[in-house]
């Protein structure tokens, strides 16, 4: 039977900060600029308490000693606001008691605003037109809180589990009901009227899922943030929950703090958004809340479903969604946590906000990604908006833990011109650009439709492919890998083709994504190792020693049992383990890192190579030269340029210097001019790989003796 209990009292510091001030006391740091000026004589009628102070130092003093009802920080000053924002969070904890910070700034831009942040700021006020409405939100400020306690509706069938929700949403000053049985739940929603749902996924006769869908469809429910609490760890299960309906999925176990901090901010939004839509003016936040203005889920997808219903009539320029997720997200929350997750997450969100501009309508989407809404919804313009944003976040200095972090972003789109049914078929098109994308140089994809010419040629493909699995279609190529200093290691790269019916021999870059949609990568991955092998087997046959580069898909090598089978295989061949070298794409093993530790360790410790392509210097791969067995790296695009920026080549030679520092070798491949090869070894770069060198071709006789580059 659903539970109802009161909320514990509010302790004496909490009452005394709900009480209204009636002479409040106010401390006011300014240069006493003719604003400045105006703002204290407006609060002395009004019979405040006023302290002028000229020195930041001086405020720090006093608020040790008194502290006051009110501080206010003139645009003068902004440049230590973070520091005085310390000093009163210091205040705050000792005195138990609220004490409003306003910050006056004249410009508007994103590093104000994150230093307010910060700094704890209340009340940004951005270039003010005069006193009143300075003094109409300080008023605001001082005014005593009349919020009423968040009300949360627990469903969860684990008494042990709802018993530990509940008493910690409780013991925050929340009210909670909790129910066990999903068929008691919509009746609770109209009786207790939540401001959340707090859903378990598991339940028996009706999952969480099912529970979700069934209150969406009831209109008054349609925007009631619904945030699961679950012990799944399978991504592909917590995407089909937030797919039916749900705003965010936490992940069990969770420490009291996230939980109370993820309930909070749900519920902030929610009525933030409600009093939005009743009155049609933007609330102000509460003490604390998010600054951004992002909406919810499913304010968005509403939004969404309007737009897509006109565009049908008239589609010219309709906008776009754009799905916008930080690379290997899980991975950062379990190093850093769920907290500092979320305060870099609340940074980026000033950062898309900033880039996207006030028409577009941007929200949070699970752990760790955005759903936007762009006015501009050309494929041209999504593209474009899509690389100015991921530039923006990618150059962005976050911070975690008072330390520089670096994040990378995937983004997907797709134009609302395009007939999709409803909102659900556009997210589903933009997310899968996004993964997409991930696995692309440029980090965006805008979503096309499938053409029938294109769908033909791709059937007539994937059956040409699968007689290459079955012996009849593939060839190997290869490429010699040349070391700069010379050296008679004979080592190749090894390059998938497919002889087409007019004797043209397609490339990997062709091909590879087809097999990828049909699932066949397994099988053309583990055709190019047999191949290889047996190449390998029989230059040692001819006693020639060599060296092959097999590039592995991602999804190849965490398939069950394929580590087994790689060293079965060599084994088999009689081949040394040293003879093979696997090649992964550094953006994919960033993603799946956990998922494949264990096989590259058992890889390495059968002496097979393991070699990062695409290799990019950031926070993330810098873990990768630490944590994994590797060999060598190949470098990304960027670095292979020709005319490439002095900071470009600046970070090149750091690479290459942490490279060496773990041992590794750095390949630079793709290489087509001397310019670009003598920019690479200026750089103490170790290999060369391609065209300038030699092009691809199936023999295997070049002289690494008598190369010279």
């Amino acid at each position: 039977m659903p539970r109802h209990r009161p909320p514990p009292p509010s302790d004496n510091g909490n009452r005394a900060a709900a009480e209204p001030v009636d002479t409040p006391r106010v401390y006011h740091l300014t240069d006493g600029s003719g604003l400045g000026c105006e703002i204290d004589q407006a609060m002395e009628g009004a019979g405040w308490e006023i302290e002028v102070l000229a020195d930041a130092e001086e405020l720090q003093e006093l608020l040790a000693a008194l502290p006051p009802n009110l501080v206010v920080i003139d645009a003068a000053f902004v440049e230590g606001l973070e520091e005085i924002g310390a000093v009163l969070r210091a205040t705050r904890q000792r005195t138990g008691v609220r004490i409003p910070l306003a910050a006056i700034v004249e410009v508007d831009e994103l590093t104000t605003r994150l230093s307010a942040r910060r700094a704890g700021v209340d009340s940004l006020l951005i270039d003010p037109p005069g006193v009143e409405p300075v003094l109409e939100a300080l008023r605001a400020l001082l005014a005593p809180s009349s919020e009423s306690p968040f009300r949360v509706l627990i469903v969860e069938d684990d008494a042990s589990q709802a018993l530990f929700a509940e008493s910690i949403l409780r013991n925050a000053s929340m009210e909670t009901e909790v129910v066990d049985d999903p068929f008691d739940v919509l009746p609770a929603l109209e009786r207790f009227a939540p401001d959340m749902v707090l859903m378990d996924l598991h339940m028996p006769g009706c999952n969480g899922m099912e529970l979700t869908s069934l209150i969406r469809d009831d209109e008054r429910f349609l925007n009631l943030p619904i945030v699961f609490l679950s012990g799944e760890a399978d991504q592909d299960v917590q995407f089909e929950a937030l797919d039916a309906g749900g705003d965010d999925f936490i992940a069990k176990p969770v420490r009291p703090r996230h939980l109370i901090s993820a309930v909070q901010n749900r519920v902030r939004r929610a009525r933030a958004l409600a009093q939005r839509e009743h009155t049609g003016t933007i609330p102000a936040p509460a003490p604390g809340a998010p600054t951004t203005g992002l909406t919810d889920r499913g304010n968005l997808m509403a939004q969404a479903q309007s737009r897509l219903e006109a565009a049908r009539t008239q589609p010219a320029n309709a906008g776009g969604m754009l799905f916008l997720e930080v690379e290997g997200g899980a991975q950062l929350r379990d190093r850093l946590g769920l907290s500092t997750l979320e305060q870099l997450l609340s940074q980026a969100a000033i950062v898309i906000e900033t880039r996207l501009g006030p028409k577009a309508l941007i929200c949070r989407f699970g752990d760790a990604s955005f759903l936007a809404l762009a006015p501009d919804g050309t494929d041209d313009a999504l593209l474009q908006t899509g690389q100015a944003v991921r530039h923006a976040l990618s150059a962005y200095a976050f911070e975690a833990n008072d330390r520089p972090l670096r994040l990378r972003f995937s983004v997907g789109a797709a134009s609302l011109a395009h007939e999709f049914d409803d909102a659900g078929e556009l997210l589903n098109a933009a997310e899968r650009c996004c993964r997409k994308a991930r696995g692309s140089e440029r980090g965006v994809e805008v979503f096309q439709p499938e053409q029938n010419p294109d769908a033909a040629r791709e059937a007539a493909l994937l059956q040409r492919i699968r007689d290459g699995i079955d012996g009849q279609g593939f060839e190997l190529v290869f490429q010699p890998i040349v070391a700069v200093q010379g050296g008679d290691d004979a080592q190749y790269q090894t390059l998938l083709r497919m002889r087409e019916p007019d004797g043209r021999l397609m490339p990997a870059g062709e091909l590879i994504p087809v097999a990828m949609r049909a699932n066949l990568m397994l099988a053309v991955d583990r055709w190019v190792v047999d191949t290889a092998l047996e190449m390998l087997r029989d230059a040692a046959h001819a006693n020639r020693q060599t060296r092959l580069f097999v590039p592995q898909a991602i999804d190849t090598l965490r398939e069950d049992g394929q580590a087994a089978w790689l060293v079965d295989r060599l084994a088999a061949a009689g081949v040394p383990g040293s003879a093979l070298v696997l090649e992964l794409r550094a953006d994919d093993v960033v993603v799946h890192q956990q998922s494949i530790d264990a096989l590259c360790h058992t890889l390495s410790d059968a002496g097979v190579g393991l070699c990062l392509a695409r290799f990019e210097l950031g926070e993330q791969t810098r873990t990768l030269l630490e944590r994994l067995p590797l060999a060598y790296v190949k470098l990304g695009s960027k670095y292979l340029e020709a005319n490439s920026a002095q900071d470009v080549r600046d970070e090149l030679r750091v690479l290459i210097d942490e490279a060496h520092r773990h041992n590794l070798q750095v390949i630079g491949h793709r290489v087509e001019d001397a310019q670009s090869a003598a920019t690479l070894w200026m750089s103490g770069i170790d290999f060369i790989q391609g065209n300038l060198v030699q092009r691809a071709d199936a023999a295997t006789t070049f002289d690494f003796q008598s190369a010279v580059l």
